[in-house]
């Protein structure tokens, strides 16, 4: 490419696995880079004027607006069959805010993700991601504060309402149920009943 002059209006690199593209061309409005090696978009400091951009077929992963801020004049962009990452980021910018940059000329249903493994093969248009996945670690940590909340109030709940007491007389009342009958006849009958007033009884309750 060194030898090409920095004139071309038009310049088609396609199908020569080129992995990156640095050479200026302030001139050139349309460049076509399909089926090569592209991870990301070339720079768009090095074609000023460039209106049309194909990258097809190549290992795009992703784009965003700052990349596309870099083309001053790009109007159109074809990129489908790409490996796209589909994270909440690109997925967000390709389905709300690419249209306000570019216009992208071919089926929006080719640009598909290859990672992560469970959307792989999914149309970017229509990944569904839950607020969980996009803020997983927010999400964590607001669920670790509700459940510390949960189980402050129910440990402050118990010892307002005398729960556990509660669960002590429950208890005892149960194994006073489960006892024989015979064997309830041959000890010896010293009361009837009890009342317990505080979970402090608790203790002497049960070993009756």
């Amino acid at each position: 490419t060194p030898c090409l002059p920095s004139s071309l209006r038009v310049l088609d690199l396609s199908e020569i696995d080129l992995m990156v593209f640095n050479q200026r061309f302030p001139q050139l409005t349309t460049l076509i880079l399909t089926g090569n090696r592209f991870m990301k978009l070339p720079q768009g400091e090095l074609f000023p004027r460039l209106q049309t951009l194909l990258i097809q077929r190549n290992a795009l992963r992703m784009f965003n607006g700052n990349d596309l801020r870099r083309f001053k004049t790009l109007q159109y962009l074809e990129a489908s069959n790409n490996n796209f990452v589909c994270s909440c980021e690109f997925v967000s910018f390709f389905k709300h805010d690419v249209d306000h940059f570019i216009t992208i000329r071919d089926n929006r249903r080719y640009y598909v993700c290859d990672t992560p493994f469970t959307l792989r093969g999914d149309a970017v248009d229509s990944v569904r991601l839950s607020v969980f996945e996009c803020y997983m670690i927010p999400a964590v940590l607001v669920l670790c504060s509700v459940i510390i909340i949960v189980l402050g109030l129910i440990v402050v709940t118990c010892y307002k309402f005398h729960i556990i007491w509660y669960l002590h007389m429950t208890k005892a009342w149960i194994q006073a149920k489960r006892k024989p009958a015979v064997s309830r006849l041959a000890e010896e009958l010293r009361y009837d009943a009890f009342v317990s007033y505080s979970q402090h009884d608790a203790e002497w309750s049960e070993e009756i």
